[in-house]
């Protein structure tokens, strides 16, 4: 379940999830990681540091094509191009990559081209990147990364700055410390329990009480869809990652075919993250549960600085198969994103690699936050980052009540605080209204103001019952918008299987789609009209109604309705 993290290094610290038997290191509800950041001896005047500079590139092109190759209707709907035709079309064009090139060479820099072609990596040792650019760059490390930081902007020579859009005068590259795994702590809450009949898994599993996977993809219509065969998910770990023995485990409990785990690193790292806190295993259990039959899952990982989270998305498009979706569970307090430059800044290279998955027809799927309408856990009305870019389906979180044949009786926003406190684990959906202008599929929301209105859709994160994973060894509860976020991947990853096998193309981002359903498929969703995410109560919260809310978005998805209504793509 999502949570706040501090910016306790250089870019700070990611969020993590409310876990229920687990004594988080960093994360749910202002736990703090326990390795701080300390000033590193200076680095050698050779050290080779990397930067990145974002490219002068046809950005709102970019940004147009991906309304419509999401929206039913457009001439280009569900059309998807290739990561090397997004490159061509949308990066920056071949006159700018060779000037750009040639002129870091000029000035005693390597550089080379991100294949997006939206950014380029420049190399250079740490003396001569300061005289080049006339800063000076600091060094900070912990048990995970040594982060080297310019002191102030960079002056870009003038036969550079007519090329470049952003700048990321800041890099991480592995401390060779092995992380601190968790340590048992509690039980689970008290509250409402699992009605349902429990469906495969070990006794392990079942003894958390929490739901089987099948059970959700009953309750969900998901038996309708399949299994998510031929398909693929992509998870962003953000320096974390899940043992292996957890994964077999879990493997073995449910009885899933072996599948591929692939671990993807990001610049500068050299070996394997450790496993930290139960988000990764809860990621990858969510994603075999609900689509048991899965490819592959690519977990692409992360450092903790959000201004360098772009070359997570970066490295999915290099890859030879693109995933169909991609989960992130992390998340911040958007205001305070926004208000750190490099973090800005690096928001900004974010949403440009959505963008271009999109185009490649990849659906990102981010955690709608855990803190009600508060900003992660603040008092102040706010969304979480990056769950709130246009570019991406937010996800909140119910609480569903199956009965004995698991099929649903009820469903309401979800919000524990009546059972848990927040000390204790309790938690609400996220949702809010962004600092992003209201991208065209919310037009005509009935929402005040002209800003990007969170959630877009909604699925169980209630720990009442959660969802039995194991982390480090043990089997416990977990739950939050970290679970509903690959929950949601995973079962559009279904339909995106069950498309693809009869030859057409995946569903790509679906705002459009879902959007475009709850106005001319009645009965796509599932409407929410119970229940509000107050968290704080110094705090208004947002209550569900009728239609579209800021606790439940839209809805629950329908998602074999939805499968059978998906539109056909535009002709060639």
């Amino acid at each position: 379940m999502l949570g706040e993290r501090s910016h306790a290094r250089a870019c700070g610290l990611t969020a993590l999830g409310l876990v229920v038997g687990l004594l988080l290191a960093v994360g749910a509800f202002g736990a703090v990681r326990p390795a701080a950041a300390h000033a590193a001896p200076s680095a050698k005047r050779g050290t080779v540091v990397t930067f990145y500079f974002g490219l002068k590139r046809p950005e709102a092109k970019a940004v147009a094509a991906f309304w419509a190759v999401e929206r039913p209707g457009s001439a280009s709907y569900r059309r998807f191009l290739g990561p090397a035709r997004v490159a061509r079309r949308y990066g920056a064009s071949r006159a700018t990559r060779r000037a750009f090139v040639a002129a870091m060479r000029r000035l005693g820099l390597s550089a080379s081209v991100d294949p997006s072609g939206v950014f380029a990596r420049v190399r250079g040792t740490k003396t001569r990147l300061e005289r080049v650019f006339h800063v000076k760059i600091t060094s900070t490390f912990d048990d995970l990364a040594t982060t080297y930081t310019a002191n102030r902007p960079l002056r870009l020579p003038a036969g550079v700055k007519p090329l470049v859009r952003e700048v990321i005068a800041s890099s991480d590259r592995t401390t060779l410390h092995p992380g601190e795994l968790l340590s048992p702590l509690a039980a689970a809450p008290s509250g409402p329990t699992n009605l349902g009949r429990w469906i495969g898994g070990c006794a392990a599993a079942r003894r958390t009480g929490g739901y089987a996977y099948a059970q959700i993809r009953h309750a969900y219509g998901l038996t309708h869809v399949g299994s998510g065969a031929g398909g693929s998910i992509a998870i962003l770990n953000d320096q974390e990652t899940v043992d292996p023995s957890d994964a077999n485990a879990m493997r073995r409990c449910f009885g899933y075919p072996a599948g591929r785990v692939r671990s993807l690193y990001t610049d500068g790292q050299t070996h394997r993250f450790q496993p930290q806190s139960p988000e990764p295993p809860e990621d990858l259990a969510l994603a075999r549960g609900i689509a048991p039959q899965l490819r592959s899952v690519m977990q692409t990982q992360v450092w903790g600085a959000p201004a360098l989270w772009f070359l997570g998305p970066a490295k999915l498009l290099r890859q030879r198969r693109l995933p169909d979706a991609l989960s992130i569970s992390y998340g911040y307090c958007e205001r305070d994103v926004m208000s750190n430059a490099q973090e800005r800044v690096g928001s900004r290279l974010l949403n440009a690699m959505f963008v271009r998955l999109g185009l490649a027809g990849v659906g990102v799927f981010g955690s709608a936050g855990d803190f009600g309408s508060t900003c992660n856990g603040k008092q102040h009305l706010g969304t979480a980052w990056p769950a709130d870019s246009p570019y991406v389906t937010s996800v909140g979180g119910t609480r569903l009540v199956v009965d004995h044949a698991n099929r649903r009786v009820r469903e309401v926003v979800w919000n524990d605080l009546r059972w848990t406190a927040p000390s204790k684990g309790g938690g609400a959906g996220g949702g809010g209204l962004a600092s992003y202008r209201r991208p065209p599929y919310q037009r005509g929301l009935r929402v005040a103001g002209d800003k990007r209105a969170t959630p877009d859709l909604a699925v169980h994160g209630s720990m009442l019952p959660g969802y039995p994973i194991r982390a480090n060894g043990q089997w416990i509860l977990d739950a939050g918008t970290s679970a509903a976020a690959p929950l949601a991947a995973a079962a559009f990853t279904a339909i995106s299987a069950r498309l693809q096998a009869s030859g057409r193309p995946p569903l790509g981002p679906v705002d459009g789609l879902m959007y475009w359903l709850a106005r001319h498929r009645r009965g796509a969703l599932y409407d929410i009209v119970v229940g509000d995410n107050r968290y704080d109560r110094k705090v208004p919260g947002y209550h569900a109604h009728r239609g579209y809310d800021l606790a439940s978005g839209l809805g629950v998805p329908q998602f074999a309705r939805i499968a059978a209504a998906v539109p056909a793509p535009a002709h060639r």
